[in-house]
C-alpha cells in the first residue's frame, strides 16, 4: 500500500491528492479517468518519498488495468469507436470497458468484454460490471466491427490467436509494447505487421496523448486487417 502520509516536497503536496484520486473505488464504479498532463506530474514526482512507481503500478493493475488510459486517449478512441459493435478480449478488471462505453456512448450489448482470468491473477479480485467471465478464445470475433486487446500474456500465443481469427476489414484497437517487449510474442507482432494496415493519422494523435508508467513502452495502435 501507499504510504501517502511520508515525508514529501511541499511543492508537490497536489500530486499527493492526486495519487489519492487514482486510487479511489467506490464500490462498483472503476477509478475516474485523468488527463495526461496529471499522470505526467504523478511521474516527475519524486517517488522514493512516497512509494516506488512499480508499486503504484501494481496496485493500479489490481483497480484498474495494465496500462493508462488517459482522458485524451479515451476520448479518441471514443469518437472512433461510435456507431460500431465492439469486442474487448483479455479485458480484466472491467476498467477499460467501463470508460470506453462511456466514450463512444456504447451499451453492453454494443461493447461487449470478456474475460476467464486464466492468465493474470491480480485481476482475480476486483471486476466491474459488463465483463463476460467467458474463455477470449469462444468470444463472437467475427461478428464486431473492432476488437480491443490491451496487455496481452507475455511470451504465450494468445494475441496471435486472437488476430487470426479476425475477417478483413475488421479494426484492431491495441494497446502493449512492441518486438521484444512484455506483450504477446514476435509471432503476433509478425502477423499484424503482414496482414495489418496502421491507421498512421490516429496513431499519431494517441502517441501525442498517451502517457506511460515508468520504464514501459505500450503505445495504443489502431489497425485494419488487409488480408
Amino acid at each position: 500500500m501507499l504510504n501517502l502520509n511520508a515525508e514529501v516536497d511541499p511543492t508537490q503536496e497536489a500530486n499527493v491528492d492526486l495519487i489519492k484520486k487514482v486510487h479511489q473505488v467506490n464500490g462498483n464504479t472503476p477509478p475516474a479517468l485523468l488527463p495526461k498532463n496529471t499522470w505526467e506530474s504523478l511521474q516527475r514526482r519524486p517517488f522514493s518519498k512516497v512509494t516506488d512507481d512499480h508499486y503504484l503500478r501494481q496496485h493500479l493493475v489490481k483497480v484498474s488495468s495494465w496500462c493508462i488510459l488517459t482522458q485524451e486517449v479515451a476520448d479518441i478512441l471514443g469518437r472512433f469507436l461510435q456507431g460500431k459493435s465492439v469486442i474487448e478480449v483479455f479485458a480484466g478488471t472491467g476498467y477499460i470497458a467501463h470508460h470506453l462505453r462511456l466514450a463512444a456512448g456504447l451499451t453492453r450489448r454494443e461493447y461487449r468484454a470478456y474475460d476467464n482470468y486464466s492468465t493474470h491473477k491480480e485481476h482475480r479480485g476486483i471486476r466491474y460490471p459488463g465483463v463476460t467471465q467467458k474463455n477470449a478464445f469462444q468470444a463472437p470475433i467475427k461478428s464486431a466491427d473492432v476488437v480491443i486487446m490491451t496487455w496481452p500474456a507475455y511470451a504465450a500465443n494468445h494475441a496471435e490467436r486472437i488476430v487470426k481469427k479476425m475477417r478483413h476489414g475488421q479494426y484492431l484497437i491495441y494497446n502493449g509494447e512492441g518486438y521484444g517487449g512484455c506483450t504477446g510474442n514476435d509471432a503476433f507482432h509478425d502477423y499484424l505487421d503482414s496482414h495489418f494496415l496502421p491507421l498512421n493519422n490516429k496513431n499519431e494523435a494517441l502517441y501525442d496523448v498517451h502517457a506511460q508508467h515508468a520504464h514501459i513502452r505500450d503505445q495504443w495502435t489502431i489497425w485494419r486487417k488487409r488480408r
